[in-house]
């Protein structure tokens, strides 16, 4: 076997093989009489490339194929026509599941748009005739505009409904365009909070609350023409409050005194 398989005594494994694409190996080149050590070679180099650019997660499945074929078949079968319509059935799942709860209008939009992205390389159309295709893709893109309007905030059901109604439907962009900008007017028409009662706002409040108590118990006080007393006979109170009962205050001596000073 050639040096490059051989070094220092120890024969290279395909999954031990580094590739260095800038550089192949120069060491062997096909001629009339080498293809069988060529063959062997260029095994290696194709296995151990394969082996390299799959994930590291992947890689211990994949090392019981021994021929660069086997190993290039089984990723085939795994990740092309057999789950193909396993992962196009996920993507659509997940698009369905989407909400805007949580996140901006902005990130629904363009998480839909990667699924769908992604939907479109793996399921191409079948249809033949440009206008048969034509036809298709406005239809898919009418269901992805129902979906997209489904999963927006409740709170855009005017605009949503106004969108709804237009004939012929607008596209997905534009409806994406006209709902963002229905939530930035909406953003700076908002009306400004109710000023909060602090400072000298909250004694402004407090000397009000108290002017209004001040008055109603003036009202109070001012009102006792319809009172009589029971006791006395006396006008203006009650036998509740009456002084002959309850007892003179200390005021009583000094305002009498001061109304015989009047007079």
């Amino acid at each position: 076997m050639v040096d490059i398989l051989h070094q220092n005594g120890n024969q290279k494994s395909a999954n031990q093989f580094s590739l260095d694409l800038a550089q192949p190996p120069s060491d062997i080149k096909l001629n009339d009489s080498n293809y069988v050590v060529w063959a062997k070679m260029m095994e290696i180099i194709v296995r151990g490339w394969l082996i390299q650019t799959v994930e590291q997660k992947l890689r211990p499945n994949l090392l019981q194929h021994k021929i660069s074929k086997g190993l290039w078949d089984a990723l085939k079968i795994r990740f092309n026509a057999g789950s193909n319509k396993l992962i196009i059935y996920e993507l659509q799942s997940k698009a369905y599941k989407l909400t805007q709860q949580g996140s901006t209008l902005e990130d629904l939009y363009n998480d839909l748009q990667a699924i769908w992205a992604e939907i479109d390389e793996r399921q191409p159309t079948k249809i033949e005739g440009d206008n048969n295709i034509l036809v298709r893709n406005q239809e898919i893109q009418e269901e992805r505009l129902y979906l997209f309007l489904a999963r927006v905030q409740s709170d855009l059901d005017p605009i949503r409904r106004e969108i709804l109604n237009e004939e012929p439907l607008p596209t997905l962009d534009n409806a994406y365009s006209r709902l963002r900008g229905e939530k930035l007017h909406r953003a700076i028409h908002l009306p400004p909070p109710p000023p909060a009662i602090v400072g000298s706002n909250l004694v402004g409040a407090g000397l009000l609350a108290k002017n209004r108590l001040d008055t109603d118990k003036s009202s109070l006080w001012d009102d006792k023409s319809s009172l009589k007393c029971t006791h006395c006979g006396g006008s203006r109170h009650t036998r509740d409050g009456c002084f002959k009962i309850i007892g003179y205050p200390e005021w009583w001596e000094e305002n009498k005194i001061h109304k015989k000073k009047g007079r």
